[in-house]
């Protein structure tokens, strides 16, 4: 027997946008309506007969909650579903759903020992954090303060979802600026879901990678990974989710996409398993990440051995063979406006230039993105 929900304050919480997400998202269509005042939706479920609900649009009638009741009622019977399980997906149409599984022994019964449930929540938060500082800033190195981007989003967008049976799984809310009717598939979309398809990508990256790194003893493909989010920072907090590799059975991280907002880029996973396996490499690929210390407000200089404009970024990229840390090395130069024509003076004469600026790296290159001079000569 499926429980109903009588609740009127949880009735009158349901958003008509987020239903009407929902709806559009699972096959209803509009057959007719009263703009600002309700709906009526239909489906016809494997042919049979069809199942209309009404929609109340305006949350000022005083029987708003008695019409999200029966429209619970009817969606229930229509999509044979519980209400506890529909009215979740109903509150949460609005948000991108991460949820963070631990697979094992220990959390068969959907129960943790007390300390581990601490940990799995805080090192679930750093992870989202990750992604985040990662769709902010890519970089390889440890971030200690995150991005101001990074650090509002989680403040103000993310929230702490109903833990659920199935191993033990910690769920988390993301809230997404709903698409508008004008926004073109080539619209950027806003930090919110840049932030968690980052982290999809990176977690997916760092899988593939750990995997590859227990064969061959090799991280290159971690530090390949860099601009696609994964960082020290995620490496480290995959880490401590699971650090005893003895007692569970891997990770897995599945995300649902906001209806409100559909995913309009491919190639972005939906779910990613670590196994228990790969951990030992993603921390020994984290600590490796951290050590990385990018130079700031460093000098260089040497010859131009190669420039080239690019478009994308209406600028010039100069590559400067300078000595570091004792080594010859390439540094990817972008060349400020100012500085253009001596850029190029030096690179048609074969004469040295000294930059200034912050480096760091870039998958295997070394990037001065922001250089605050650059001055012929040595």
């Amino acid at each position: 027997m499926n429980a109903a929900i009588r609740d009127r304050g949880a009735l009158a919480a349901l958003d008509p946008n987020e239903v009407s997400a929902y709806l559009q998202g699972t096959g209803w269509a509009v057959t007719r309506q009263e703009a600002g005042k309700y709906a009526y939706w239909e489906k016809s479920p494997d042919g049979g007969e069809p199942f209309e609900v009404l929609l109340p649009i305006d949350r000022g009638y005083r029987d708003y909650a008695q019409r999200m009741g029966e429209l619970v009622d009817a969606l229930g019977a229509a999509e044979r579903r519980s209400q506890l399980d529909l009215y979740r997906d109903l509150t949460t149409a609005g948000d991108d759903l991460i949820r963070v599984r631990l697979k094992g022994k220990e959390s068969g019964d959907g129960t943790l020992p007390i300390d581990q449930g601490v940990d799995l929540i805080t090192y679930t938060y750093r992870v989202v954090l990750a992604g985040a500082t990662a769709a902010a800033r890519p970089n390889q190195s440890f971030v200690s303060k995150p991005p101001p981007a990074a650090d509002e989003y989680v403040r103000s967008k993310v929230r702490l979802g109903q833990t659920e049976i199935g191993s033990y799984v910690v769920t988390v809310l993301s809230r997404v600026t709903p698409e508008l009717a004008g926004d073109g598939p080539a619209a950027a979309p806003p930090f919110e879901r840049q932030a968690t398809t980052t982290l999809a990508v990176a977690l997916d990256r760092t899988r593939a990678a750990a995997e590859d790194a227990v064969t061959s003893r090799r991280m290159d493909l971690f530090e390949r990974g860099v601009s696609d989010g994964v960082t020290a920072n995620l490496c480290l907090a995959l880490a401590d989710l699971a650090p005893n590799t003895s007692s569970h059975d891997g990770v897995s991280v599945e995300f649902t996409w906001a209806r409100t907002r559909p995913l309009r880029s491919g190639g972005v996973p939906s779910a990613v398993f670590i196994p228990p396996t790969a951990f030992g490499a993603i921390r020994e690929a984290g600590e490796k990440l951290k050590a990385f210390k990018p130079w700031s407000a460093a000098s260089i200089s040497g010859l131009v051995v190669r420039l080239e404009w690019v478009e994308a970024d209406r600028r010039d990229v100069a590559t400067v063979k300078a000595t570091i840390d004792g080594r010859q090395r390439n540094v990817r130069v972008t060349v400020p406006t100012v500085h253009r024509s001596v850029v190029i003076a030096a690179f048609q004469d074969r004469t040295p230039i000294k930059c200034q600026g912050d480096i760091v790296r870039d998958r295997q290159e070394l990037v001065m993105a922001d250089p605050t001079f650059i001055s012929p000569g040595l």
